[in-house]
């Protein structure tokens, strides 16, 4: 395998790095221990959907009384998005709450470069539909990577899919 660049030589996340891929295998090879910016990039988009696909335990729980449970890992998630009726006008909360669990679920992107934008499009999609533009910077040495992401959410079941 050829050598990899300083710019590909990125750790993965400590959730990839906890998985065992090869259980036979005693010592991980240098390739297992280090990823491509492709790779990054795809963990990112995976644990994305993860995030966007997960409900926060505020959503059915009260957490007035614990505020610091409010912003640990035990309220990962968003608010649930099914059978969400959404107007063009309401878009702003829910941009906010995304770009919210962005922030505090994958430090990977760079909070400053966030920019997270909800639409209809309703000719490809139907009304009962809505996207989530997820933009912004991945972490990277010596330089950071684009990130682009494309979303759709079905309000009818709550599923998102990255596109």
């Amino acid at each position: 395998m050829a050598e990899l660049s300083p710019a590909e030589k990125l750790q993965p996340s400590l959730l990839d790095r906890l998985r065992d891929d090869k259980p036979g295998e005693q010592i991980e090879s240098r390739e297992g221990r280090v990823i491509s910016t492709r790779m990054l990039r795809d963990y990112v988009i995976r644990d994305l959907t993860w995030l966007l696909n997960t409900v926060k335990l505020s959503v059915q729980q009260d957490l007035a009384s614990t505020p610091e449970v409010g912003k640990s890992v035990l309220n990962y998630g968003v608010s649930c998005m099914t059978g969400v009726s959404v107007g063009r006008d309401d878009v702003r909360p829910i941009e906010l709450e995304v770009r919210r669990a962005v922030i505090d679920f994958e430090p990977r992107i760079s909070a400053q470069s966030l920019i997270v934008r909800v639409f209809f499009n309703t000719e490809e999609m139907g009304r009962n539909a809505m996207v989530i533009e997820i933009e912004g910077e991945l972490w990277g040495n010596p330089i950071p990577t684009n990130l682009y992401l494309k979303t759709s959410i079905d309000l009818e079941t709550g599923s998102v899919n990255v596109i």
